[in-house]
C-alpha cells in the first residue's frame, strides 16, 4: 500500500490505545509576538509498548475532544513522534458503558441525543471556562506562561496564579 506523503522516517502505528494523561496547551501569542497553535501531548500503547506523541493545531483540538482513555487509534507520526494523520477506531468498553441505552440504534431518541452531543463537542472552542476547569475535552489544560499573573514561570503546569 502506498500512502501519499509518507516518508521513510515516518512510523505507522496500527491498533494502539490512548492512555490517560493527555496535556493540552491552548493557542497563545508568544513573548516575541508569534502565534503558537494548540498542542496536545499524549500517549498510546501497542503490543510493543508505550509511545509519547505530540499533535498540533486542529489535530490537537480533535484528539483532545474525542480521544478518551482506551480509544483505539491508527496513526502516522514523523521521526519526532508528531502526529501527521490519524483514524479513530472503537471506543473502550468503559466509555461505551457511560452512554445511554439506545445511543447506537438509528432513530432512537438516545441516538439523536448522542449525535447532537457529538456535534456540540465538535463545535466546542477553547475558552476561559476551560482554563478555570483545567479541562478541555479529555485533556488536562497545561497553562502557558501568558495566562499567568506577573509573568511567573508556570509553562506546562497547572497553577493557582491564573489570570
Amino acid at each position: 500500500m502506498v500512502i501519499d506523503g509518507l516518508k521513510n522516517t515516518d512510523k505507522v502505528i496500527f491498533n494502539c490505545k490512548a492512555v490517560k494523561g493527555m496535556g493540552y496547551v491552548p493557542a497563545y501569542v508568544s513573548d516575541n509576538g508569534k502565534r503558537v497553535g494548540p498542542i496536545l501531548y499524549f500517549s498510546v500503547v501497542t503490543g510493543y509498548g508505550p509511545h509519547r506523541l505530540t499533535a498540533f493545531g486542529k489535530y490537537a483540538d480533535i484528539l483532545a475532544k474525542f480521544c478518551s482513555h482506551g480509544k483505539n487509534l491508527h496513526l502516522i507520526v514523523n521521526k519526532n513522534n508528531t502526529v501527521k494523520c490519524f483514524v479513530f477506531g472503537s471506543d473502550s468498553k468503559e466509555e461505551i458503558s457511560k452512554r445511554p441505552v439506545g445511543w447506537d440504534i438509528p432513530g432512537h431518541l438516545a441516538n439523536l441525543a448522542w449525535k447532537q452531543l457529538v456535534c456540540k463537542t465538535m463545535e466546542m472552542k477553547f475558552g476561559s471556562k476551560h482554563i478555570k476547569s483545567k479541562q478541555f475535552g479529555n485533556a488536562t489544560v497545561l497553562i502557558p506562561r501568558k495566562f499567568c499573573k506577573n509573568g511567573e514561570m508556570c509553562l506546562f503546569r497547572n497553577c493557582d496564579k491564573m489570570v
